[in-house]
């Protein structure tokens, strides 16, 4: 059931600007509410997205069953962001890349 009003209320994509509009509305559901807010924690802080990228649908769904969303490899997903970022911008301007090495482990413990 929750699934289907989760659905009705975000649709299968939204970004956090909507995200953040569908939980100030008082009309929600709580526990439809709480999942909303699950995501947007997820999808603001843990992934470190931006305001205009779209949530993916496959989160969207699975916030159907928290405890599946709660035991989702998140901390997995953050680290490969958090790469990619990282490996961008260490590119030099002849478009070579620097390898990081043990970087990114040392990176990941300082924020954690």
């Amino acid at each position: 059931m929750r699934r289907k009003e989760i659905l009705e209320v975000v649709g299968k994509s939204c970004k956090r600007n909507e995200l953040i509009k569908h939980l100030q509305t008082k009309d929600l559901n709580k526990d439809v509410k709480k999942s909303l807010c699950l995501l947007y924690v997820v999808h603001s802080f843990l992934c470190g997205k931006d305001v205009n990228t779209i949530i993916p649908k496959k989160w969207i769904l699975l916030l159907a069953d928290r405890k599946t969303f709660s035991t989702y490899p998140w901390g997995r997903i953050s680290y490969d962001i958090t790469i990619k970022h990282l490996l961008k911008a260490v590119k030099t301007i002849e478009g070579r890349t620097t390898n990081l090495y043990v970087f990114p482990w040392a990176f990941m413990v300082i924020l954690f």
